[in-house]
């Protein structure tokens, strides 16, 4: 699952020449089904409550908003997910990147169902350092700042590490860690039995901070500089499908897997995506459904 992902923000979906490099994402779409009318919600947690619930988000009592760090509500949805159901059939269950569907006790992902979860709670965060970020409300204007760290690596049996000391995982850009965590997930299971996979990149939500190497290196037929940075996020989420379905060949489990990908809302309210004009921006701000590129 990609964040905010624009439906003009990816070739296989855009009728603009500009768009970033997504080559692994564009080779799935041909060799796939892709769902070309196809919504989501406006916000995060609405449509990650119906993927994980199989309901509407109105039954779930999120249609319109997400948790934020500062939120009081801070219960997820008391309706069984579908990492609780799997887990009757001998699935292993393992969640990476973002969570955002509650962040109290009974509602974090080892308590719904999933063997070990690796990413964060909250809806955004930076992608360097890996702290939350606060939302606040002032004068009609919303505002954001970092908060506490929010980088969790936990386990079914209760045990847990928060990364709150600096190391080496805070150098390194979120979408690389939760691509290794996926790769390395897929590389230790057991082939035997069948594995639930949930990996929700963060990319390409705020803020914007890509890997200055790929931001220099890729998307050169891109003038803007803004827009080569927004794309450097997508395509280095783009090299994390590609790792994650060559783990799956590597392991055999290719093609004996059904390999889902799809992006929360539509595009964010961002200057530098594609989709800034009209489409799927323009459904958000009036909160409605929104557009959405899936596979």
């Amino acid at each position: 699952m990609a964040d905010d992902l624009g439906w003009a923000d990816v070739a296989f979906s855009s009728n603009y020449d500009d768009v970033p490099e997504t080559p692994n994402l564009d080779k799935l779409a041909k060799e796939s089904l892709v769902l070309d009318n196809l919504y989501g919600q406006a916000a995060c947690t609405p449509t990650r409550g119906s993927v994980m619930t199989g309901k509407y988000a109105y039954r779930l009592g999120k249609q319109f908003s997400s948790f934020i760090m500062t939120s009081t509500d801070k219960k997820g949805p008391s309706t069984k997910f579908l990492s609780e159901e799997l887990i009757n059939y001998g699935y292993k269950v393992h969640g990476i990147g973002k969570w955002h569907l509650g962040h109290q006790e009974g509602s974090l992902p080892t308590q719904k169902g999933f063997d070990s979860f690796y990413g964060i709670y909250y809806g955004m965060g930076s992608y360097y350092g890996h702290k939350g970020v606060r939302h606040y409300h002032r004068d009609g204007t919303w505002f954001a700042q970092q908060g506490n760290h929010d980088f969790h690596y936990d386990y079914k049996n209760g045990s847990t590490f928060r990364f709150t000391e600096p190391g080496d995982d805070f150098d390194i850009h979120s979408t690389e860690l939760f691509t290794k965590a996926a790769v390395d997930r897929i590389k230790e299971h057991d082939i035997n039995k069948p594995l639930f996979l949930y990996v929700a990149y963060t990319a390409p939500h705020s803020p914007l901070e890509p890997d200055e190497n790929i931001a220099s290196e890729r998307n050169k037929h891109i003038t803007s500089l803004d827009r080569r940075r927004y794309a450097a996020m997508v395509t280095q989420m783009d090299e994390g499908v590609g790792e994650i379905l060559g783990a799956l060949d590597e392991q055999n489990m290719r093609n004996n897997t059904v390999i889902v990908f799809l992006s929360d809302n539509g595009a964010a309210l961002l200057k530098s995506c594609w989709d800034y004009v009209g489409g799927s921006n323009g459904y958000r701000t009036t909160r409605h459904k929104a557009p959405i590129p899936n596979i």
